[in-house]
């Protein structure tokens, strides 16, 4: 059921599983759409996961909880591919609550400009694969307490960030991942990448992983001394 995915996939049985997906089997449980965002509302927890914000335009804001025929919802997590290929959003504001996230959310959002993600938990996100892929025109991404203690994948990550110009990454904890290709691909005017931090012991793909990083600046420079590739 909806919601329940953390709980099972770091379990001895169902960790076996490379996919596990979450359905929406409570007939009880319904969807609304609020300011263009489409929530999914769990009386059973009394908690909102976004499911689309497809058709946001703007400056979208994600309230911290929301209120419908007198019951209170708590905003706590955006589904996978929340704002998927969504090209007419310029920003978005985070409510405290949401403490989920998940691959792709934002992936091909060319118009987003900042992001700040300081207040996310992802201590139980194992796929970040393209999350942030395709937001060229981010300029701005605050990611201070952005943990990554569980990912595995964290493939085309930032592919086609165009806009960023620099990019700490040193509260990365990479231990656990196996896929790390083409995760800078395109990053053509970062002049700063700190990955001083990073962990690769278990890496076994990094192919185009630095594609054209930095190609726009003439000051970029990268360190990598610290890269194990025994397993690449």
């Amino acid at each position: 059921p909806i919601g329940t995915k953390d709980k099972y996939q770091y379990t001895s049985y169902w960790s076996k599983f490379s996919t596990i997906n979450e359905i929406f089997d409570d007939i009880e449980n319904i969807d609304i759409e609020v300011d263009g965002l489409t929530y999914y509302l769990s009386y059973a927890d009394n908690e909102a996961y976004l499911v689309d914000g497809s058709m946001a335009v703007g400056d979208v804001v994600i309230p911290e909880e929301i209120v419908y025929e007198g019951d209170i919802f708590k905003v706590t997590k955006i589904t996978r591919k929340g704002f998927y290929q969504n090209v007419n959003i310029t920003g978005i504001k985070i409510g405290d609550n949401v403490k989920r996230i998940d691959s792709n959310m934002f992936n091909g959002c060319s118009g987003l400009t900042s992001l700040n993600l300081d207040t996310i938990n992802t201590a139980n996100v194992s796929d970040m694969q393209g999350m942030f892929e395709g937001c060229s025109g981010l300029s701005t991404l605050s990611m201070k307490n952005f943990t990554t203690e569980s990912a595995q994948n964290i493939s085309r990550m930032f592919y086609g960030c165009e806009g960023l110009s620099s990019l700490d990454a040193r509260a990365f904890n990479t231990s656990k991942v196996t896929d790390m290709s083409e995760m800078f691909y395109g990053c053509t005017n970062v002049t700063s990448l700190d990955l001083r931090n990073f962990s690769t012991s278990m890496v076994t793909n990094m192919s185009g992983m630095f594609s054209s990083t930095g190609r726009n600046s003439t000051t970029f420079t990268l360190d990598v001394s610290n890269f194990d590739t025994s397993n690449v």
